[in-house]
């Protein structure tokens, strides 16, 4: 795994080197599991790409996530993603209790923000 930073060149185009990232990403991935927790499923790929799921668009497209309305997610730490419908109100408390205990617990905190995905990409949930 190695991260990459804006001075860096690499004779790519940003896309071809997304596009790049995430072929290598699906080919290291290890199997995708999501067990159900009332309302809530909680994704794991191996602890170490959960947040990188989000870069996987058949993931999301595919029809294999199924909610109540548009697909909601929180990534608070690097090993939890955690995913329920905009609709599913009982899912969404769950989703923001959960993204508070795990950030509480660490370690590797991401974000407390919410995110849904709509026409193809993930935006900050409650934004138009």
């Amino acid at each position: 795994m190695r991260y990459l930073t804006t001075q860096e060149d690499f004779g790519l185009s940003r896309e071809a080197l997304r596009t790049l990232a995430i072929e290598n990403l699906k080919r290291l991935l290890p199997k995708i599991e999501m067990r159900r927790i009332g309302g809530v499923g909680l994704m794991s790929a191996g602890g170490n790409y959960e947040a990188s799921l989000l870069l996987i668009d058949d993931i999301w497209s595919g029809g294999q996530v199924k909610v109540n309305g548009d697909i909601v997610v929180a990534i608070p730490t690097r090993d939890a993603l955690l995913v329920t419908g905009s609709r599913d109100r009982n899912g969404l408390k769950l989703v923001r209790e959960m993204t508070a205990k795990f950030m509480a617990q660490g370690p590797y905190e991401l974000t407390d923000t919410l995110f849904h995905y709509r026409d193809g990409r993930f935006t900050k949930f409650g934004s138009k």
